[in-house]
């Protein structure tokens, strides 16, 4: 995603922390309730050998997710490192933007309503 950590800073600085905190719990939950259903799938799985389907357990017992709540977003000088090099051009009628960026010129066409 184009500029996906500063959009996710923004869009997460306008909820209150504990709405934020809400989010993630259910966002866990989701991920964990589809983890078990995998693990599930897997272990009926009798098409698998046993060292594979072992072998697939592990790997899903491992997954971790990191959602919503990430300090990158709310690290303001990591964030403008990582954007130092961009800077943004507009047209006159604002119906294309140039991203530049240290490697050359990119341009994204946005949709306007």
């Amino acid at each position: 995603m184009l500029f996906g950590e500063a959009l996710s800073r923004l869009y997460l600085g306008s909820l209150p922390a504990a709405q934020r905190d809400r989010i993630l719990s259910d966002v866990d939950r989701v991920f964990e309730s589809v983890r078990a259903e995998v693990a599930r799938g897997v272990e009926e799985a009798k098409w698998m050998q046993e060292a594979t389907r072992a072998a697939a357990a592990e790997k899903i017992r491992k997954i971790r997710g990191d959602f919503v709540g990430s300090d990158i977003y709310f690290n303001q000088s990591l964030l403008q490192e990582r954007y130092a090099d961009v800077s943004l051009a507009f047209s006159y009628d604002i119906s294309y933007v140039y991203l530049e960026f240290g490697d050359g010129v990119h341009t994204s066409n946005l949709l306007l309503v």
